[in-house]
């Protein structure tokens, strides 16, 4: 079976295991929406009551900005609140890391459900769910990095290195969400 795709030549893993609605990304004030088909496919975690207001909104937001229904976005318990430097283990280089100020993405959407870092478990109809989003994001318009979940030494997706498993952008309107992903929790 088939586990790595690509899109506009990067690499994503196949999101086992989750059912998928999708829909045609709403309209946003991209740099370019020339080429969408090659944009790149990611995921992002995100609660289950943030998934209709985000879907609403057409794209990420930023901490601190707020949702056209007035939820303002914060930083998730447990993610720095202030920027750090640290070494970026994908580029090499040092950088100045602030979750404040980005939108994240992944292209393993077993990262994005790890742990319950980013996500939550939800009851609906006598079963439990998990649910992340589909997202394609701007080629160029975003930084490849190390996950932040704490586990560099133990893999979390054989198919991506921890090293460049999470991707974040500061340029909040070059994506679309293309879908969400539901998973049954057995």
């Amino acid at each position: 079976v088939k586990m790595v795709y690509q899109r506009g030549g990067k690499d994503y893993v196949q999101p086992v295991g989750f059912s998928r609605i999708a829909f045609r990304p709403a309209k946003s004030g991209c740099v370019s929406q020339v080429g969408f088909s090659e944009w790149h496919v990611c995921y992002h975690g995100t609660t289950h009551r943030s998934v209709v207001d985000i879907v609403k909104q057409g794209h990420l937001l930023a901490p601190g900005t707020h949702t056209y229904l007035g939820t303002q976005i914060k930083v998730r318990s447990g993610h720095l609140k202030f920027p750090m430097e640290r070494q970026n283990l994908h580029t090499g280089k040092t950088e100045i890391f602030d979750t404040r100020t980005k939108v994240f993405f992944s292209p393993s959407a077993r990262y994005c459900e790890y742990g319950h870092v980013y996500t939550d478990d939800f009851p609906w109809a006598g079963r439990r769910y998990r649910c992340i989003l589909q997202v394609r994001v701007q080629p160029g318009t975003y930084q490849v990095g190390q996950e932040t979940v704490g586990l560099m030494a133990r893999s979390i997706d054989s198919h991506i290195p921890n090293s460049s498993i999470e991707w974040y952008s500061d340029q909040l309107h070059c994506h679309f969400i293309t879908g969400v992903l539901l998973k049954e929790l057995v």
